[in-house]
């Protein structure tokens, strides 16, 4: 019944959309900011190009803080892994250039006392 946004807008989407995710895609595709966070250019994932930029200047226009930590601490919360381990980037595969109603399907990680274990997923340690 909701026909009042574009078609693919993240406000569209089924499924509530988190306030953080939101803002987060919103300051990741806008121009102003791309000399300190953009998108890479494949498009799945994001990269913080300067992080002292963005935690004193981003950062407190956008949350409720400018620490870049807590940033990533909030972006581990919700599924985000980190891409190029000599950059500061991130991807979640909900989470593309262009693709914002992909932003529904992203939920927040259960506490790790949820006895919800993947089947596989352990640490393993086989051969070498």
């Amino acid at each position: 019944m909701l026909d009042a946004g574009m078609p693919g807008s993240p406000e569209e989407a089924c499924g509530e959309i988190k306030p953080f995710l939101l803002k987060a895609y919103a300051l990741v595709g806008d121009p102003a900011t791309d000399a300190i966070i953009s998108w890479a250019p494949s498009g799945d994932h994001f990269i913080v190009h300067n992080t002292e930029a963005f935690a004193s200047q981003v950062l407190p226009s956008n949350f409720k803080h400018n620490n870049f930590s807590s940033f990533i601490r909030q972006l581990n919360t919700y599924g985000f892994r980190k891409v190029e381990t000599d950059k500061w980037s991130f991807g979640h595969d909900c989470f593309k250039r262009g693709q914002p109603q992909l932003l529904a399907q992203i939920q927040r990680k259960r506490g790790g006392t949820s006895g919800r274990a993947r089947a596989g997923g352990g640490a393993g340690g086989g051969g070498g």
